[in-house]
């Protein structure tokens, strides 16, 4: 696993897509328990879960040992996503 040591939510990311793709972004809140209720009744609760959870990887060993240098996730989007 590679990591730029920027945590970034799900909504973070959308934002930087669309910001990336010089579109409006369309976020709107929806309560955790709904969602939770919705996605059991379709069989999707593991997918929601792991959508809510957290993942996060530590790299300072691998940066700091191999002197590598990551690109950031938001100057990689800026940099791929074509408007």
């Amino acid at each position: 696993m590679v990591s730029d040591g920027e945590d970034l939510t799900i909504s973070e990311i959308a934002m930087a897509l669309a910001e990336a793709a010089g579109v409006r972004v369309r976020l709107f809140y929806v309560p955790k328990v709904l969602l939770f209720f919705v996605a059991s009744v379709f069989g999707k609760r593991r997918e929601i879960e792991k959508l809510y959870g957290s993942f996060q990887i530590d790299s300072s060993m691998m940066r700091t040992r191999l002197g590598v240098d990551v690109l950031s996730t938001r100057k990689a989007i800026k940099e791929n996503v074509v408007a």
